[in-house]
């Protein structure tokens, strides 16, 4: 069985490697300041920004928190993103959305930004 798979029959879980997946980006060698800091946001303008397997918005939040002009949509699995909007601060709500999204399938939102952290590695042949 996959990790896809397995996340999959196992939401619970899922969401505890979500946690960890946050804990770890709160170390400073994968700190979220590192994108946020080195890369030029503000040359986009106002811009639309997916973040693509996104988790709980961890990145994108940050991003609309240090940036505006920013629109974010975070997609991620539905047992991933199942209830992330209603952890959302007044100051990006209106900014930030979640939507469910695999990423084996066809991107189907047009954007100006796609943002991929973390989600192209470990996966089985089978889901290329």
């Amino acid at each position: 069985m996959s990790v896809y798979d397995f996340f999959q029959a196992n939401p619970d879980r899922a969401l505890t490697f979500v946690g960890s997946l946050k804990a770890l980006t709160s170390t400073p060698d994968y700190d979220v300041r590192h994108v946020i800091d080195n890369y030029d946001w503000h040359s986009l303008g106002r811009a639309q920004v997916v973040d693509v397997g996104g988790s709980r918005g961890n990145v994108g939040i940050q991003l609309a928190k240090n940036f505006p002009h920013l629109k974010i949509l975070v997609q991620d699995k539905e047992e991933v993103i199942h209830g992330a909007e209603n952890e959302l601060s007044g100051e990006v709500k209106d900014r930030v959305s979640f939507v469910v999204h695999d990423i084996f399938s066809p991107q189907t939102v047009e954007a100006d930004v796609y943002y991929l952290r973390w989600i192209l590695h470990n996966w089985p042949d089978k889901y290329w």
